[in-house]
């Protein structure tokens, strides 16, 4: 006597139907996920199984005295439920419902493509022998359609493994940690297209990684289109990624060119294969003028700030910024600053180009005046150029920089010095919301060699500087973030006997680095370590309020990171994003309790 149930391809193709992966189907496909869903599933099943078990011949009158399972090869004995958890029970008799829960609880453990139930006698009673026709041996998985993730590393996710006997049942599963990857990942627009099992016994998926067919940006009037798409990561051809679409709009902020970048529109072909991506921006007027205030060493200074756009050519920036203070009734410019940057060379080489030049008043001690008796008035007059290679698109940018600038005493017999020197910077960022960042990281590795480099000399100061500075931030909510920073940098004159200001070497001290202390630095040596660390808390999207704590040394020689050589402070204070960047507003706890204020975040 037998009943037989073989219904493999039914729930193969239900779970090949559940496929809904699109953003699209997204609400149909939490609605197939649902209990009710798998309930009509397995009543259908249910029915049916019992609806064969009814039209067999099963002899029910007498008791079970034993239960196999034959016709297995490959599966490992501990995979299958134990036989005294069936519904049917050693020394009753076979109850119709109960056999059909039990083919379908050996057909569930997802190792079967078919079940079948024989009854034959045995002395006074009967054997139950449930015989089973495995699933075939896995010969290989492979994806189709997959650009982002190897073959190997989605096959290594899955529990359905090359060798290992095919099971249904884990199938949705391995779908399910698919999909789940590349949603994580911002790949909101994939799915799988089918899985099945073919002759030779290999496992295929077909998926899909919606490519960008298309980018337009509407509203540009004095920018061209490529100017604006060469900067964003999502190009065509690229596979759609919602991190990726999230960072452009900030990239595009960012360049300055537009006051308004709306979230694009996406119009998705009819195969859900491509995606069509339109951005509607508003343009800022070419011109830009700002005034504020900002503090600069002991004093509160005003500053005037213009940038123009498309001077030369389309993308290209002249920046100008003058600081003007007061001095009793007598109000005098404090400094200047000139900038120009293209972003390519000529729209056409993908290396920036900037040049700067400015005339800086600044008041400062010599390195050699330990006691800080004599404050001098100083002027710095120089310029630079820089190039940056980008290594790794809006990530990793190579640059070297040349720099000259004069020095001098404007109301003391102090011999004026020049530096002159080549850089070399190293500098990775995932930062894109500078003013107010929620996640990502940034360093930079910085050699700078002023004087004699090998047989050329360029003059001036002969010295060595090396900098590494680290910043990463955790987002812990929507609105809230702890970020930390570090600063350790060596400067090396050759020629101890020179007199400069302590600017050359390194100081420590004031709104930007060691808040709690004054501006005009009480600390100043060759060497300088710095930690910052702020919780940071938006309140609203133009007001953050600021947990903080610095702490910080400079030293000659000797790296010692005792807590106890470290220079302390801590405190609070709040943010006001406006147009031109967040206004800062410190009220710090060190050497005394200080107000700072300043433009930007401290890092």
């Amino acid at each position: 006597m037998m009943i037989q149930v073989s219904i493999i391809d039914l729930v193969f193709h239900l779970n090949t139907a559940m496929n809904f992966n699109s953003m699209r189907f997204f609400k149909l496909k939490e609605k197939y996920k649902s209990p009710v869903f798998y309930r009509v599933c397995f009543f259908i099943y249910f029915s049916l199984t019992c609806s064969i078990i009814n039209a067999q011949h099963i002899d029910y009158t007498r008791s079970v005295q034993n239960i196999i399972i034959s016709g297995r090869k490959n599966s490992v004995l501990n995979l299958l439920p134990e036989i005294d958890s069936f519904y049917t029970k050693k020394g009753r008799r076979v109850v119709a419902r109960d056999l059909a829960r039990d083919v379908n609880t050996l057909y569930l453990t997802g190792y079967f493509k078919e079940v079948a139930a024989f009854t034959h006698p045995t002395g006074n009673g009967l054997v139950l022998d449930f015989q089973v026709k495995e699933n075939p041996l896995i010969n290989n998985i492979f994806i189709d359609g997959n650009i982002i993730f190897s073959d190997s590393y989605l096959a290594g996710l899955m529990q359905n493994k090359k060798g290992d006997i095919f099971n249904i049942g884990k199938l949705k599963e391995d779908r399910e940690q698919i999909e789940k990857l590349y949603y994580e990942k911002g790949y909101e627009l994939f799915k799988i297209d089918n899985v099945n099992l073919d002759a030779e016994n290999n496992v295929r998926y077909f998926v899909t990684e919606c490519l960008v067919e298309d980018i337009t940006i509407k509203g540009l009037k004095s920018l061209d289109n490529n100017i604006v798409i060469r900067e964003m990561r999502l190009q065509k051809g690229s596979v759609f990624n919602s991190y990726d679409l999230k960072e452009d709009r900030e990239k595009l902020l960012k360049l300055g060119y537009f006051s308004d970048v709306f979230l694009p529109e996406l119009e998705q072909s009819l195969d859900e294969k491509k995606v069509r991506m339109v951005y509607r921006v508003t343009e800022k007027k070419v011109n830009l003028f700002d005034l504020g205030f900002e503090q600069e060493e002991d004093i509160i200074v005003g500053f005037l700030k213009s940038d123009y756009n498309h001077l030369l050519q389309q993308s290209d920036v002249v920046s100008g910024k003058l600081q003007i203070s007061s001095e009793g009734e007598v109000i005098k410019p404090r400094s200047y600053t000139l900038r120009y940057r293209q972003p390519w060379i000529l729209n056409i080489i993908p290396v920036s180009f900037t040049v700067d030049f400015w005339k800086e008043f600044k008041r400062e001690y010599k390195t050699e005046d330990y006691l800080r008796k004599n404050i001098l008035d100083t002027e710095r007059l120089g310029w630079d150029c820089a190039l940056g290679f980008p290594l790794l698109k809006d990530r990793l940018i190579m640059s070297t920089r040349y720099k000259s600038e004069d020095v001098l005493s404007v109301n003391d017999s102090f011999d004026r010095y020049e530096i002159n020197s080549i850089s070399w910077v190293l500098r990775y960022q995932s930062v894109y919301n500078w003013n107010n960042p929620k996640k990502g990281t940034y360093w930079t590795v910085e050699i700078e060699k002023g004087g004699r480099i090998g047989g050329v000399d360029l003059g001036g100061l002969d010295f060595n500087r090396y900098n590494v500075n680290l910043a990463t931030f955790f987002g812990f909510s929507q609105n809230a973030v702890l970020g930390i920073n570090a600063f350790m940098g060596v400067f090396r004159p050759d020629d101890s006997n020179i007199s400069t200001f302590e600017i050359e070497g390194y100081e420590i001290g004031g709104a930007s680095s060691l808040r709690g202390y004054k501006e005009i630095a009480p600390f100043r040596d060759i060497r300088k370590i710095l930690f910052n660390v702020e919780y940071r808390y938006d309140f609203s999207k133009s007001f953050q309020g600021v947990i903080f704590v610095d702490l910080g040394k400079v030293f000659a020689d000797g790296w010692n990171y005792e807590p106890n050589t470290f220079k302390k402070s801590a405190g609070f204070g709040f943010r006001f994003f406006t147009p031109v960047g967040p206004v800062r507003t410190d009220f710090a706890f060190g050497e005394s309790v200080m107000i700072h204020f300043g433009l930007g975040q401290v890092f």
